[in-house]
């Protein structure tokens, strides 16, 4: 079985809670991550063998599901960008 690609908008505490979480479900592989902070993204894409990509759309582009764990003021305008992209998006 082909394993479920995981994206991850923010990639601060919460964003690595849940890439950890993610890690121990061998159904889903987190291999894409975005954040304004390009050096925290790096620093966690290395801790769980992912790619940072530079916008929204291009990890959108790159999985088959989402989770947006930015602050929440930012949710709802991502949520939409992913919605009307057909993708999946956890909040």
């Amino acid at each position: 079985m082909e394993k479920l690609k995981i994206g991850i908008i923010g990639a601060g505490y919460v964003g690595g809670l849940h890439a950890a979480l993610l890690a121990r479900d061998e159904r889903v592989s987190v291999t894409t991550l975005h954040d304004v902070a390009v050096e925290r993204a790096e620093k966690l894409a290395r801790s769980i063998a992912a790619t940072v990509v530079d916008s929204i759309a291009e990890l959108i582009d790159a999985v088959d599901a989402l989770y947006i764990t930015t602050p929440n003021t930012k949710h709802a305008a991502i949520a939409i960008e992913a919605i009307q992209s057909g993708q999946a998006c956890l909040l």
